[in-house]
Formats: structure tokens, sequence, C-alpha cells
């Protein structure tokens, strides 16, 4: 029954409804069953790190309220604020609930999620997507989805020990996604398969590369080859950009964004401009949905300096002033203050500790989680908060309390006091129990 439901919901987190704001079918499911599931299972919620997440998140919200107050934010922004933050909360404490320490159940989930972003999008596309053809459609729609069927695919091959053609299909989505331009999908998914991967192996014959009790080497590896994929990332797309293998519009977008110093990083002036707003209320931050012109014309001014096209008209019509950050983190900071930028610095924090878990650890189903992670890294630094990525996020932060779980006893994963033991790549249970 709980499987069901559970494919029930990852398949309607595509659907989307309009009430205070966008919530999605699954979403409305969650918080009608949420007292149901709370009333059996309320000692789920009772581990450290979940304590600790629920503590921020409640000091998010009461900042939020605050920062509200004190700029006068209009009621409906104020609900559409507050609001947010409550249904993220309940999504954490829902999917805690239902499956925390449960492989079977979270691939379930993460696989009708998958399914229900690739066929539901034909019927119900995002804004950004609607009426959008090939290289676009891939990116905006199609992309996401596949990715995580291969992801899945890739991880039942590698825990059947055919690890090439694992690695094989993953390069083969990567070179979709560097063909098609799109390049954070490219990103992610070529340093999340470096890491998930024996890319440097702990010997050869009986020469060991890699000592097997020395932890602060092995996350300085895994440091050096996440840089290194990134790095690689960027000049590949620099790579197909000059030699012609994207559309003329991709190659003159790439080439316009790449004068601000690095192609990954070119399109976002959000980011920049949603710093400048932070140092201008760093601690009550400029409320829910915050809109000032200023902000806006900032973007624009900046955008022409690095000779990025866009008009200004079109900006201030489309976006009505609303303050640019495209980033979680930045983007929490200017509605609610520190506080909301205190949340995601935690959240980044546990992040770094599960990233190089499954790089060194490589537990089962470890491309999956690997992409998740990076995935969530990135969107946390560079993509806005909100839509489809409230339940998916909500989720992967289960998934990393739980691979927070494989860390040594002693619990100093970057403190250099302990040793680390790779665990094989084993077939994932199906058969539901605990991680690891």
């Amino acid at each position: 029954m709980i499987e069901g439901f559970l494919v029930a919901l990852g398949i309607s987190s595509s659907v989307v409804v309009r009430l205070v704001g966008d919530l999605f079918v699954a979403e409305i499911a969650m918080i009608v069953t949420f007292p149901f599931v709370l009333a059996f299972s309320i000692r789920r919620l009772q581990r450290p790190y979940l304590i600790r997440l629920f503590v921020l998140l409640g000091l998010w919200f009461l900042a939020q309220v605050l920062s509200d107050a004190y700029n006068h934010t209009v009621w409906l922004d104020r609900m559409r604020g507050m609001a947010g933050i409550i249904v993220f909360t309940t999504e954490i404490a829902f999917l805690a609930m239902v499956v925390a320490e449960n492989e079977r159940r979270k691939t379930i989930f993460i696989t009708a999620f998958a399914i229900g972003s690739v066929v539901l999008t034909r019927y119900q596309p995002n804004v950004a997507a609607i009426g959008l053809e090939g290289a676009d459609a891939w990116k905006w729609s199609y992309s996401f989805g596949v990715t995580i069927l291969a992801l899945l695919a890739s991880s039942l091959l590698a825990a059947r020990g055919r690890q090439v053609f694992a690695l094989l299909l993953l390069i083969g989505v990567s070179a979709i996604d560097l063909l098609m331009n799109s390049r954070s999908a490219f990103l992610m998914l070529l340093v999340s398969t470096v890491l998930a991967f024996p890319i440097i192996p702990d010997q050869i014959g009986r020469f060991g590369l890699l000592p097997q009790r020395n932890n602060l080497f092995r996350v300085a590896m895994v440091v050096v080859l996440a840089l290194a994929a990134g790095w690689s990332a960027n000049q590949l797309l620099r790579l197909v950009t000059r030699s012609g293998l994207i559309s003329e519009e991709a190659q003159e977008k790439n080439e316009s964004e790449a004068q601000a110093g690095n192609l990954l990083l070119g399109g976002r002036p959000e980011v920049f401009i949603g710093l400048h707003a932070v140092m201008d209320s760093p601690v009550l931050g400029h409320g829910s949905w915050a809109r000032d012109m200023k902000y806006t014309e900032m973007q624009y001014d900046l955008m022409q300096e690095y000779g990025i096209n866009g008009d200004l008209t079109d900006t201030e019509a489309d976006t009505r002033g609303l303050i640019p950050s495209h980033s979680h983190i930045i983007g929490a900071w200017v509605y609610a203050g520190l506080f909301g930028a205190i949340f995601w610095g935690y959240v980044i924090w546990l992040l770094t500790n599960a990233i190089v878990i499954v790089a060194v650890r490589r537990p089962p189903m470890a491309p999956v989680y690997s992409w998740l992670l990076v995935g969530f890294f990135w969107n946390i630094l560079f993509s806005p908060f909100g839509s489809t990525s409230r339940i998916f996020e909500a989720f992967i932060l289960i998934a990393i309390v739980d691979l927070l779980k494989l860390r040594v006893p002693a619990d100093r994963t970057l403190r250099g006091k302990a040793s680390w033991h790779r665990v094989p790549i084993t077939r994932p249970s199906l058969a539901g129990g605990h991680v690891g």
C-alpha cells in the first residue's frame, strides 16, 4: 500500500496546480496525509540531523516573518514566502517517516518521479519549456528524468559487476547534454560520474595507489577529482562551441556568456546582483518575493558590461522588479535575512560530508547518490528554490541523513582522526532495510 502511494506521489510530483502559489499534486497529497503518518511514525523524526534541520527551518521561518514585517511586505507575498518554508518542512518530515532507511522505497519513489517527469512534461510542460523543440526541449523537459533513469540503470549494472557498461551509459547521456548545450546538466553528470566510479583504483596488481588508512588524503583526492571534472566540463563546452557541433544560437550564447570569465557561470549574473542585495540588508533581508527595480537595472548593466544580450524593458516586464538571485542560499538570504542563509549553509556542510562518503565508500546506488548530491550542491549555489525542487530536495535531504550513517563511528568525516574503508558496490537490495 505504501509503495503504491509512493509511485503515485512520484508521478504526480510533476503535476502542478495554483493555490497561494504553485503547488504540486504530490505536495497536496503529503499535506493531507501528513497527520495520519505523523500519528504512527513520529519517532522516526527523532534523529539528531533531522532535529537540527527542523530547528534551523523554524529559525528560517521566524526570520522570514520578521523580515516581512520589517519590510512591510504585501500579504500575498508574505503568504507565499511562509507557505514555501512550511511545505518544504512538511515534505522533509513526511519523507523521513516514509522512505528513510529503506532503499527499496527510495528507489520506487525516485523511479516514479523520473517517469512522471518524462511523461507528464509532454502534457503539462513548465513555463520555460512551452513550445520548445530539439535541444531546448531536451534541456528544459526531458534531460532531468532521462538522466535519473540512466543513473538507476547504471547503478544496477555496476552492482552486477558490469562497471564498464555502467560507465559507458552515463558517458552517452553526458555526450547528449554536451551536444544539446545543456551546460549545467553536463557539468553535474560529469562530476558525479568521476566521483562515483573508481577513476583511480586502490591498487594495480600488488602496487597500492591509495593508502587504506589516510582519511585526509582520500578527502583531498575527492576534491581534486571534482575540480578536475569541473575544469574538464568547461573546456569541453568551449571545444564544442568553437568546433560548430552545436547550433548557431547556442554558439552565440556561449561565446557572449564566456566573456564573464567562465562559460558555466557566465549565464548567471543574477547571483552577483543577489549578493549586492544581501550586502544592502544582510541581517533582516528584503522580505518575501522582494521587488526593487534598481537591482533589475544593475543586472542589465552587468550583462551589458560582459557583452551578454538583454532587453531592460522585457526584463522589467517579466520579473516585475523581483530581486534576482538564482540561488537557494542567496535567495533565502535576500528574502529572510541571515537565518535563511544559515539553514542552507548547514545543508552545504551535510552535503559536503555526504559527497565524501559516496566518493570514498562507494555504497550501493553510488551513481544515483553522487548525481543527486552534486546536483543539489550546484542548485543551492546557482539555482532558484521552489517548483519541483522542493519535494525532490526534501528527498535528497533524507538520503543525506541516511548516508551520514555510513560515516565512521567517531563521526569525524573531515577531521582526519579515523580511517576509511571502501565499501564494494553490491547489488541494490529490493527488500527494503537500512542503508549500509
